[in-house]
């Protein structure tokens, strides 16, 4: 059976190892999706702003406070309001090509960097592509899940 959604942010979990259908919290598959195209756009973001920096360029305070806002409307159990994901994702698509027409060097970016929508259809079908559930062989998806986890945790410290 495929899996509507993966979730495993908070202690509700089904079973202990992801919520796959609905979440327990009230999660809905489309939200779950959203989220992850949020985090999607958020890397893009970061990455352009990383290249700004390289490029001795300064990066606003606004551009890194959307980033911090954007990663908390992410955490579990906040935010269920679908709405409120596509207004962040198309601020953050702006904000990112306003940040693009900056750089001089846009070689070597990644898709999530350059990649933009103009309605949500789009949007929506991108979350299809670019969440947990993008990789479809359970092992492959576990063993990228943990080198995140990993290089997070390694990141902090």
């Amino acid at each position: 059976m495929e899996n509507k959604m993966f979730c495993f942010q908070c202690q509700e979990t089904a079973g202990c190892t992801g919520c796959t259908k609905f979440g327990v919290c009230g999660k809905s598959p489309d939200l779950a999706r959203m989220q992850d195209l949020l985090i999607y756009v958020t890397k893009g973001l970061s990455e352009v702003t990383t290249r700004l920096r390289e490029e001795g360029k300064e990066v606003s305070g606004e551009v890194d406070h959307l980033i911090t806002i954007n990663l908390f409307t992410t955490i579990t159990n906040a935010n269920f309001d679908d709405e409120i994901f596509y207004i962040r994702v198309k601020e953050t698509l702006e904000t990112k090509e306003a940040s693009l027409s900056k750089l001089n060097n846009k070689e070597d970016l990644s898709e999530a960097a350059l990649w933009t929508a103009n309605s949500n259809e789009e949007m929506d079908e991108k979350s299809t592509k670019v969440g947990v559930l993008a990789t479809k062989d359970e092992d492959i998806r576990s063993l990228i899940l943990l080198i995140h986890l990993h290089l997070s945790y390694h990141l902090k410290s």
